[in-house]
């Protein structure tokens, strides 16, 4: 069964490719193939369960307190601290400096928490069981998503690496890759929830997890079960503000997320295609209606409440006119007559910008194949579920029919052309682990790693979940904010930042662009997402003021 739907897989995969073949026909005939199409469909998946305090009773009076972030002494690094010195020279987003703490005379309290003794923090990676990634490559290569091998190689070098730069009073991170009992496929989906709880609970309570990082093989249902089970999970799924909020001290994520995506996404389509001509939509015959924008989103807690919180900025923060919306639940045996459907709708209201919100890697796909089949090339904004955006995605660009995917926009950072400048690719240089083991989406890694060991530095010696976020909303002391010109947008530490994004670009995808991922099978290959308006930033904390009113993007080509 497994082998009939790995073909099934392929096959699919390359039906998308082929605009003279129905996809319904295709879905039809490999019928077994459903439940996994649903892989990358990352729906948020709450579940209803009271959190378990994993918060140890330590006394704190025998606990060496931490020096005074900036103050003069030699970090942990080697290098000498002072006012205003970064802990690291290598990352745009470095923590203020703390002089070293002496484990030999300092006092850390030992087990101030579950998952943490005197030496060790344990950090657990569920792996995707093996009959799941074989199913994924059959319609996503490897060498977009990468194996289990790859992704514990990239993780354990960046955490050699950064055990020996951050200050952790005596301790290490170790990571605990685990197989569990749970089927992302199916928690994505809103299934398996009773074996995602059962992993968060073994994560917690065998494996004495004091944070989860398992990047795609996790879900949202697994993260909240953990969060439940007082574990912390840094997850790479965008979730709303409120949802951190109501998860504290568990529930973080690079950003941004999808509240501030939603603000963005209703900036761009407010200042820049409402009304104005839509000479960015794939149809020249198209070029001189006036831009109208539609909001399309799965039936699920977290997409609706982003693209209702889009819709809401749109009229309200830009006084736009309210977009044309439409839900759709994801059943794979009528989704391509359902994509057909709001497809029809959408281009009979003459809607000229198609907003994906809260999109998962695989909707668009048939989306854009309906399209297609309609003769439909509207300018399409995708607003997807992983943080950073599209920085570092040139991979999933290659994945949908090029004549909608030339005319489609999102936020992200583009991959600067100098190696030299991409800070994840020269940071796991340093580790000088195996290029050929190198996880492709490395970069999901290294900027969670980097805000984890942030947090954990200051933090200070007694760490708990709640010290943790302490930590995390003063990472940078009186450092500024992140110096311009990082790959990641802006970042800012403060109270209830659970995601350090403050600001982003705005990218198109251009199919003729070499990508300069580095590391991947992509670099130098046609196919990169570029920067739109020269590379210009935007801040969420003013609602992309500096975006100018009334005016198109600069993509494409276009100035």
């Amino acid at each position: 069964m497994a082998d009939e739907r790995i073909r099934a897989a392929g096959a699919l995969r390359e039906s998308f490719r082929a605009p003279g073949l129905s996809l319904s026909k295709v879905l039809k005939r490999y019928v077994n193939f459903a439940t996994f199409v649903v892989i990358l469909i990352l729906i948020a998946t709450f579940l209803p369960s009271a959190k378990t305090s994993k918060l140890a009773t330590v006394n704190t009076s025998g606990i060496t307190p931490a020096p005074a972030p900036g103050s003069s002494g030699v970090m942990a690094n080697g290098t000498m601290c002072g006012p205003g010195v970064p802990q690291v020279t290598w990352s745009k987003y470095s923590p203020l400096c703390e002089p070293a703490w002496n484990p030999a005379k300092d006092q850390n309290g030992g087990a101030t928490s579950n998952g943490v003794t005197a030496t060790t923090i344990n950090l657990t990676y569920r792996e995707a069981a093996t009959s799941e990634l074989q199913l994924l490559y059959g319609l996503v290569h490897e060498s977009v998503i990468g194996t289990n091998a790859e992704a514990e190689t990239t993780m354990a070098a960046y955490i050699k690496y950064f055990n020996s730069q951050f200050d952790l009073y005596g301790r290490k991170v170790v990571l605990v890759p685990y197989t569990g009992q749970g089927n992302f496929i199916s928690e994505d989906v809103g299934g398996g929830l009773t074996e995602a709880k059962a992993d968060a609970v073994t994560a917690a309570h065998t494996l004495n997890a004091f944070a989860d990082m398992s990047l795609v093989d996790a879900s949202n249902a697994y993260a909240q079960d953990l969060e439940n089970q007082g574990v912390i999970s840094f997850s790479i799924y965008e979730n709303p503000q409120s949802y951190y909020v109501q998860n504290a001290p568990y529930a973080y994520s690079p950003g941004p997320n999808c509240s501030e995506n939603a603000m963005a996404d209703a900036a761009i389509a407010a200042k820049s295609i409402d009304g104005l001509p839509a000479i960015y939509t794939g149809d020249p015959s198209m070029h001189s209606m006036p831009g109208k924008v539609g909001i399309i989103y799965q039936q699920n807690p977290t997409a609706t409440e982003c693209a209702n919180e889009m819709a809401n900025d749109l009229t309200k923060v830009f006084g736009a006119p309210a977009p044309a919306m439409q839900s759709y639940a994801f059943d794979l045996s009528t989704f391509s007559q359902e994509s057909a459907s709001m497809i029809a709708s959408m281009k009979a209201k003459n809607v000229t910008t198609m907003i994906c919100a809260g999109c998962d890697p695989v909707s668009p796909a048939f989306l854009y194949q309906a399209a297609d089949q309609q003769h439909y090339y509207p300018e399409w904004v995708y607003s997807g579920l992983f943080s950073e955006g599209f920085t570092g995605a040139d991979g999933f660009g290659t994945l949908y029919p090029q004549d909608q995917m030339d005319h489609t926009i999102g936020v992200g950072e583009p991959m600067p052309s100098n190696q030299l400048q991409q800070e994840a690719y020269q940071v796991y240089l340093k580790t000088k682990a195996p290029l050929s083991q190198l996880l492709p989406s490395y970069t999901f890694a290294y900027v969670s790693l980097l805000q984890f060991y942030s947090a954990l530095q200051a933090a200070g010696p007694n760490l708990t979940p709640t010290t943790f976020q302490q930590g995390m909303f003063n990472v940078r002391g009186d450092l500024p904010d992140s110096a311009a010109g990082g790959n990641y947008g802006g970042w800012h530490f403060g109270t209830n930042r659970f995601d350090p994004a403050t600001s982003i670009g705005i990218v198109y995808w251009d199919p003729n662009a070499k990508s300069n991922l580095s590391g991947t099978d992509f670099y130098g290959h046609k196919g990169a997402f570029v920067a739109c308006n020269g590379g210009a930033q935007y801040s969420f904390a003013d609602n992309f003021a500096a975006l100018p009113n009334h005016k198109q993007l600069a993509c494409f080509g276009k100035s």
